[in-house]
């Protein structure tokens, strides 16, 4: 039984998809600069379902992802935040300025994985 539900509309028309609690269900979209990629998954240990985003440089980029957010619901309400996964992808020398463009950003790194910004080249 379909746990997800996925529509697509472009040129040749919409067409769905569906994704199981063990499949989940992985999205792509990107233009020549700019891209998104979203996931779907079931997490079992907390009975609800996440959702991801990965924006990164499209099929023209060669960045990695340049920012990556969770989307949940707990206790009746929507919660989102950065999903420091996207950190794997990007340089150390890149970091410093990633996290001087986005300081709410930064400061949330700061208390989830302790990064001193001293300390990056």
């Amino acid at each position: 039984m379909a746990h997800f539900y996925g529509t697509v509309k472009g040129s040749r028309g919409e067409a769905s998809r569906l994704g199981g609690k063990e499949s989940g269900m992985r999205v792509t979209c990107a233009g020549w600069n700019a891209g998104i990629t979203s996931r779907a998954c079931y997490h079992e240990g907390k009975d609800r379902d996440l959702f991801s985003a990965d924006f990164d440089g499209g099929s023209g980029g060669r960045d990695g992802p340049r920012i990556s957010v969770d989307y949940f619901r707990e206790g009746g309400e929507s919660r989102v935040q950065p999903n420091a996964s996207f950190l794997l992808a990007i340089p150390a020398s890149h970091w410093r300025r990633e996290m001087e463009m986005n300081p709410e950003l930064a400061e949330h790194l700061r208390r989830m994985v302790f990064v001193n910004l001293d300390t990056v080249p």
